[in-house]
């Protein structure tokens, strides 16, 4: 009779060994086959935007109007490798006929007037809630890096999202898509003259890109490097809706609405 005594176990041993060096060889050729835009983009990192900063803003603009909707959200600054930016909101209250403007910093939040927006009831009615989103800034970042393709690398990034966006037919068609805007001159700009990371290899000639997620499919789209800049300022926050004589209709409907 053979003697299997020795042999099980050794053979326990050579399968897990296995097991281990073909593990090894999946996550180096995992990191391969990363583009290097993918590999610096993935040393960038945003927190959620629709959490509990969301919240935390969401319940200090009610205080000054309780009706308020939020409008859009961005960064603060830019994110770079080992800075993660904070967030800041921007709200709309029909009832007043105003915006408001939210930062949060360490689970604080501060509010600010902004200004009278054009909106209509209509308008205002629809703009949906965050808080139900498939795809929050941190998920849909990291779907994103997942498929970033190209070789030049992306060193700074900003992140938007539109809840409302004013003059198109379908107000929703840009809406609830997060932005990501990387490299843009002034950032890259920046981040040069910042010594600490010139030894880290910042410094290299920075090409811009943006690209879309749709926070509720997880839709990637890359925007035409054309239209990147033109795109990127359309979901900024600042920009949208404009001020002018919607504002005023804005206030002769709610006046109406009352009576």
């Amino acid at each position: 009779m053979r003697n299997t005594s020795l042999a099980s176990p050794l053979k326990i041993v050579v399968g897990i060994c296995l097991a281990a060096c073909l593990t090894l060889c999946a996550v180096a050729l995992s990191g391969c086959s990363q583009s290097a835009a993918a590999q610096s983009a993935q040393k960038i990192a945003f927190k959620a935007a629709c959490a509990d900063e969301y919240q935390a803003a969401l319940d200090a603009v009610r205080e000054q109007a309780d009706d308020a909707k939020l409008i859009a959200i961005r960064t603060s600054a830019y994110a770079f490798e080992g800075s993660t930016p904070n967030w800041m909101y921007l709200f709309y209250s029909w009832k007043h006929a105003n915006s408001y403007t939210v930062f949060v910093v360490d689970g604080t939040a501060t509010v600010g007037e902004t200004g009278k927006l054009s909106f209509t009831q209509d308008d205002f009615e629809a703009v949906p809630d965050v808080t139900g989103l498939a795809y929050d800034v941190d998920a849909a970042y990291k779907l994103l890096t997942e498929s970033i393709e190209g070789d030049g690398k992306l060193a700074t990034c900003r992140a938007y999202l539109m809840t409302f966006v004013e003059g198109d037919e379908d107000p929703t068609a840009d809406a609830m898509k997060w932005f990501f805007s990387f490299n843009e001159p002034d950032d890259a700009a920046d981040l040069k003259e910042d010594e600490t990371t010139q030894e880290s290899g910042a410094t290299q000639d920075l090409e811009p890109r943006a690209f879309t997620v749709d926070a509720s499919t997880g839709e990637v789209t890359e925007l035409a490097r054309s239209n990147a800049e033109e795109d990127a300022q359309d979901a900024n926050p600042e920009d949208a809706p404009s001020e002018g004589n919607g504002a005023e209709d804005a206030e002769s409907e709610n006046a109406e609405s009352e009576q």
